[in-house]
């Protein structure tokens, strides 16, 4: 292993870590929230909840576009284990992309099932409106970078991974049949609890 694969990797134990003093349990979701979205955490009825700033977490940046919370929240939701982050970064920060990713591999680590990422986007289709809910199905990556690009092989992780059906069916399936007539937060509510 080389020295800075050492160190990266030194570094995200230390992130585990300081995580694992305030999360002892195994995560059932994982919530990545982009823009503007840091409100929809007041709504949801979370137990035992713990609020860390991402800037007391070793090894974590602070995302800096308006909008994008700057805090992590653990909960439960019923009988859930919820870890929220609320805010993220982007490769148009200057980011690259192990840093953007930190978070997905944070909730690896702590063994996640599920993992629901919001964000706003844009659309050529004129029937959408403003703050239409979107569920992305498929995507087709045009940037030529991958998170799994440099890493020597380990047998712990499988880097051919099917993108065949890249996103959940069932989530998606519960966000569609439930999201007419509610609310953001109630949506990501109900979604979570039946994850």
């Amino acid at each position: 292993m080389s020295k800075s694969a050492f160190l990266e990797e030194e570094k995200f134990k230390e992130t585990c870590s300081y995580l694992s003093y305030y999360i002892s349990e195994k995560i059932d979701s994982g919530l990545i929230l982009g823009s503007f979205l840091n409100r929809c955490i007041e709504f949801l009825p979370l137990q035992s909840k713990i609020t860390l700033n991402i800037s007391d977490i070793p090894h974590m940046s602070v995302p800096s576009i308006p909008g994008h919370g700057k805090f992590v929240v653990y909960g439960k939701l019923e009988n859930k284990n919820v870890l929220i982050f609320s805010g993220r970064l982007h490769l148009y920060e200057g980011y690259d992309i192990k840093e953007v990713v930190y978070p997905v591999n944070l909730l690896s680590n702590f063994l996640t099932d599920n993992l629901i990422i919001t964000n706003s986007a844009g659309g050529i289709n004129p029937e959408f409106a403003e703050d239409d809910i979107m569920i992305i199905e498929d995507h087709i990556n045009l940037m030529f970078d991958n998170p799994f690009f440099g890493n020597k092989y380990s047998s712990q992780h499988d880097y051919f991974i099917d993108m065949s059906c890249p996103y959940h069916k069932k989530l998606s399936g519960i966000a569609k049949e439930i999201f007419i007539g509610k609310r953001f937060a109630k949506l990501i509510e109900i979604i979570l609890k039946k994850a």
